[in-house]
């Protein structure tokens, strides 16, 4: 399973780690990964999402 930790901007600055599984690491790309945010409040879920940093497993990723 690989930890993904995000740093994301909608209308605040959010942190989220999600455990991706190992398996699908070929799908792994930013629409599947903006689609697996979940932001506190579903109005600000609407709204553009931009994700600022990633790590995989510890070590900066570039989607």
């Amino acid at each position: 399973m690989a930890s993904i930790k995000v740093t994301y901007t909608q209308t605040r600055t959010l942190t989220q780690t999600i455990d991706w599984p190992s398996d699908e690491m070929g799908d792994f790309n930013r629409e599947n990964l903006e689609c697996n945010l979940e932001p506190d409040d579903a109005q600000e879920q609407e709204s553009e999402v931009e994700i600022r940093t990633v790590t995989l497993d510890g070590l900066p990723y570039e989607l």
